[in-house]
């Protein structure tokens, strides 16, 4: 018996042919309509970039300026809500070219639970991760395990959204001035994780396809690093902030967890 096909809206960014094709003609993504969208090049100091790009709060935020190609896949992403809005869609399902799908039956059975028990309610619901997870709740729906966050999971490879969320990353992103994963200023959103085996990535979380052969961690100088956990760094970019607990949300709370996920 053929499984019902999920009421989503699957979109792949990029080409899908580096690793999310055969998934593609044989699953149960075979029968629906996946959208394509191409990866996108913005070029530093090109108008595109000029308009859309904001380098000061970026750095801000990160400690460097950003690449030309983080800024390519974050403008992909924000076409992806895009296509989602302009949809009668609920729920889109999200995948970068780089993804593989391991189990499209588990697949399935996550975006199926979701779409059917999730409460649509500005929720991004990632299914793939390569930093730590902090949770504050979980719950089952059907036989799927959901996670709720306290803080945004690391990484845009492939995740659920919900149209109320699509319109805050759009927002949070009007110029953009983050990474694709994610915008932290965006608050209203309802960050979930779902472990699975079901999706896996083609590259290392140091050396991913938008930064090929770079581990960007690397990129911010060590004092850089160093002023960013005092407030030197916070009085000298303090108008990019709300004030001193915007910094601390957006700036030090992601590498506290990250450095206690690190030890552990």
């Amino acid at each position: 018996m053929i499984p019902e096909t999920p009421n989503v809206l699957p979109i792949v960014i990029g080409d899908p042919n580096r690793g999310l094709l055969p998934a593609l003609h044989t699953s149960w993504l075979s029968r629906v309509d996946v959208v394509r969208l191409p990866s996108v090049v913005l070029t530093r100091d090109s108008l595109d970039w000029l308009e859309r790009v904001d380098e000061a709060t970026f750095k801000a935020r990160f400690g460097r300026l950003p690449l030309e190609s983080e800024m390519g896949c974050a403008a992909a992403h924000l076409n992806a809500y895009d296509v989602l809005l302009s949809s009668s869609f609920t729920w889109a399902l999200i995948m970068e070219d780089d993804a593989l799908i391991l189990n499209s039956e588990m697949l399935h059975a996550i975006v199926t639970a979701v779409v059917q028990h999730a409460e649509p309610t500005s929720r991004l619901i990632s299914l793939y991760t390569e930093g730590p997870i902090f949770a504050e709740s979980c719950r089952f729906i059907d036989s799927v395990k959901l996670m709720q966050l306290r803080l945004e999971p690391q990484g845009a490879v492939a995740y659920m959204i919900d149209r109320a969320a699509a319109r805050q990353l759009l927002s949070a992103q009007s110029p953009i001035a983050s990474v694709s994963d994610w915008p932290l200023n965006a608050r209203q959103i309802r960050y979930g994780f779902v472990p699975n085996v079901a999706i896996a990535h083609m590259t290392s979380p140091d050396t991913s396809l938008v930064a090929p052969q770079i581990n960007r961690r690397t990129l911010v100088p060590t004092s850089t690093r160093l002023w960013m956990w005092t407030a030197i760094w916070y009085f000298r970019h303090r108008r990019y902030f709300t004030g001193f607990n915007d910094y601390f949300r957006q700036v030090l709370l992601p590498r506290v967890a990250y450095k206690f996920w690190r030890r552990n």
